[in-house]
């Protein structure tokens, strides 16, 4: 779990690093990584295996 959560934290920050680096291109094309990045993070988040020995072949 303590991954996930740096995991998560680590692109958070990325996400940020970027926005400010990249914030003179278009907004769309900000918009179309963003939404992308985000829904490729969620999909592989919410389909984490949940039963421990799942987890265990995982780690």
């Amino acid at each position: 779990m303590l991954k996930h959560i740096l995991f998560f934290l680590s692109m958070l920050v990325f996400s940020l690093i970027l926005n400010l680096t990249l914030s003179f291109y278009d907004q769309d094309i900000l918009e179309i990584i963003g939404l992308s990045f985000a829904a490729t993070f969620f999909n592989w988040f919410f389909n984490l295996p949940t039963s421990k020995e799942n987890k265990s072949v995982e780690d």
